[in-house]
């Protein structure tokens, strides 16, 4: 087995910010464009924009194109139960 240290400490690094925290915590409910993801967290579009840019180089998101908007979900099974586990009492 072949654990890559350096992608998992890049993942944990991405999740030390408190917006990004909030926009996986939205995206456990489903799938968001940036558009709704900014109105909901109280930000504008190009903060979420940068944010979910890094969610998404680390792995944690993915996106889907759908006409004109960006649709963003969770990365897998994986990645929400790790949002369950942070996000719990």
């Amino acid at each position: 087995m072949n654990i890559r240290f350096d992608d998992i400490a890049t993942k944990f690094k991405c999740l030390s910010d408190p917006t990004r925290l909030q926009i996986l915590h939205l995206l456990m409910e489903g799938e968001h464009c940036v558009g709704d993801i900014a109105l909901k967290i109280g930000t504008t579009q190009a903060n979420i924009s940068k944010h979910l840019s890094l969610l998404k180089n680390a792995g944690l998101v993915v996106s889907n194109k759908q006409g004109m908007k960006v649709i963003y979900s969770l990365q897998g099974n994986k990645v929400q139960q790790l949002c369950q586990l942070m996000c719990s009492d």
